[in-house]
């Protein structure tokens, strides 16, 4: 499926649901806001997910690409063997910083289940939208 942002084949990436999180370039606006959360506090950790793992995703693609991503997710969490860690884990030639430390995430699987949880209840209408078409013609 080709991304209209980029005009790009799209693949889907488990990082792009920590899109909303990556602060690079944005300390001063996005760095500061996401301060006001504890991301080890259940409660805030649900509001993160929700309003930057989730709805960020709803500004920035369509309905078949969430698809897609959220498929890869629901495969990556049936996958018990699944290193979900290395999500988290620097790249020094990305240019990405998250927000938050790789040990505030707490269990990454666990993190990401959550997610799953989220993306699944919030995107239900257009995931079942999806689900009725052919992947393969879009």
């Amino acid at each position: 499926m080709i991304d209209e942002r980029t005009g790009l084949e799209y693949t889907p990436s488990l990082r792009h649901f920590l899109a909303g999180l990556n602060i690079y370039d944005r300390e001063e606006t996005l760095g500061e806001e996401l301060e006001n959360y504890d991301i080890t506090n259940e409660r805030d950790r649900e509001i993160v997910i929700r309003k930057y793992c989730v709805e960020d995703l709803e500004q920035c693609y369509n309905y078949k690409i969430r698809y897609l991503l959220w498929a890869h997710l629901k495969n990556a969490l049936n996958d018990k063997s699944h290193d979900f860690a290395s999500i988290f884990e620097d790249d020094p030639d990305d240019h990405s910083t998250l927000a938050f430390y790789e040990d505030e995430f707490g269990d990454p699987r666990e993190f990401f289940s959550k997610i799953f949880e989220i993306s699944s209840a919030r995107w239900s209408a257009d995931l079942a939208r999806a689900q009725q078409e052919n992947p393969t013609i879009w």
